[in-house]
């Protein structure tokens, strides 16, 4: 499972950066973006852990009918680039 590496700013999120093995999933919608907003995760790196989870589970529990993994990366990495730009 991909873990995210967050930076080591310390924010009213830190419970997000408590231990590096946290992933993305075990947030709510809010808080992941929050995190990206203060770029202590990317969108790319949570769109990344995300797209793991379900491969871990997707045999298992059949919940997923289509996956955009392209299409999803690419506008993750959109966002990323907006929010570098300050857009």
């Amino acid at each position: 499972c991909m873990t995210l590496s967050p930076r080591p700013k310390v924010s009213r999120l830190n419970y997000f950066a408590v231990a590096a093995d946290m992933n993305t999933f075990d947030y709510d919608a809010t808080a992941l973006a929050t995190a990206i907003a203060d770029r202590e995760v990317s969108s790319e790196q949570a769109v990344e852990a995300h797209f793991e989870r379900i491969d871990a589970v997707q045999q298992k529990i059949n919940a997923v009918v289509e996956m955009q993994r392209d299409v999803s990366l690419a506008k993750a990495r959109e966002a990323d680039s907006k929010l570098a730009s300050g857009k």
